[in-house]
């Protein structure tokens, strides 16, 4: 498991990750920052907030390198915001688990999956809006592309979005 420790972090990270990331702590990740997720063999990476501790993502590159990745796991009670940033090559890019705040903003998500998968058995009230969802070839031939949704819904009793969301197909291309 890796962690990082919440306190001044540098404008900018390049990472590489070869684990798991889990956030016990507040952190927030800065414009220009890009995280590639490196599998060992056949196991494959995710990044999981924890209860009552929130991720935020401002401006930043995630994406699977020559496989692809878990996506980032969002625990009951967890905050986690993302805007302006991009994901690709998840398998669940974002996984929301039960009741937490969670905040989507001009995004754009490629090539997962599912980018957003949301299990929640009640009224999901987060904000998800102005998001660009592209569907195309995935990083390896694990899952199919025909497979992929933007959204997925587990359980949900309500569910509502915002603002313009954009759905992109370009399988064909």
């Amino acid at each position: 498991q890796g962690y990082l420790e919440s306190g001044n972090q540098p404008p900018a990270q390049k990472l590489i990750i070869q684990n798991n990331l889990i956030f016990d702590v507040n952190y927030e990740f800065t414009g220009g920052s890009k995280l590639i997720f490196v599998p060992n063999g056949s196991i494959a990476y995710k990044m999981e907030v924890l209860a009552n501790k929130s991720l935020t993502l401002s401006g930043s590159t995630l994406k699977g390198c020559q496989s692809m990745w878990k996506g980032i796991k969002v625990n009951q009670g967890a905050t986690f915001t993302m805007n302006r940033s991009s994901v690709d090559d998840a398998i669940k890019a974002i996984e929301i688990s039960g009741n937490c705040n969670v905040s989507l903003t001009s995004n754009i998500f490629r090539k997962n999956l599912n980018s957003i998968y949301i299990d929640y058995s009640g009224a999901f009230t987060s904000s998800i809006q102005s998001n660009d969802f592209y569907y195309g070839s995935l990083l390896n031939n694990t899952y199919s592309a025909k497979d992929q949704k933007a959204i997925y819904l587990n359980n949900v009793d309500h569910f509502s979005i915002v603002n313009e969301n954009r759905f992109h197909d370009y399988r064909c291309n």
